[in-house]
């Protein structure tokens, strides 16, 4: 539960991390200066293999910070022993399963042919996508969390 709390007072003392600013680095705690310098080594590389279509990091870097949001709401439930109603949870848990953020990469790695208007469609979270991950994340929630041999 500590470390709840600490990661809700990291994120919240320092909002730069849903901005991916580089500059702000040295001022994370240790245990997340690694992390978020893959994270930001990722960015730069696909900004740099995808510079004709600068759309590409932006929806990349928006989705991102959509997902991170959404594992603190989780967190967040957690840490103040909060049962969301299953509306609630269904609209952050779509997010945290990665159900915007895999087709966004998946279209991030068809390059040219992934249109702007593509990654918005995307982002509106059409029903096929939003069953997609609801469908997902009802499997995950019911998987066991061990496995039995």
């Amino acid at each position: 539960m500590q470390f709840i709390q600490g990661l809700l007072a990291v994120a919240y003392e320092h909002p730069f991390i849903f901005w991916l600013d580089p500059d702000y680095v040295d001022k994370l705690p240790e245990y997340m200066k690694l992390i978020f310098n893959n994270v930001l080594n990722f960015l730069s590389e696909v900004e740099q293999k995808t510079k004709e279509q600068p759309y590409i990091i932006f929806h990349i870097k928006k989705e991102l910070k959509r997902l991170v949001r959404g594992f603190l709401d989780e967190a967040k439930w957690s840490y103040e022993e909060h049962e969301p109603t299953m509306e609630e949870y269904m609209k952050v848990a779509i997010i945290t399963i990665g159900g915007i953020m895999y087709p966004v990469m998946f279209f991030t790695g068809m390059g040219g042919l992934a249109t702007e208007e593509v990654f918005q469609w995307v982002a509106s979270l059409p029903k096929t996508i939003e069953a997609a991950a609801v469908i997902t994340r009802i499997m995950d929630d019911l998987a066991p969390s061990k496995v039995y041999f």
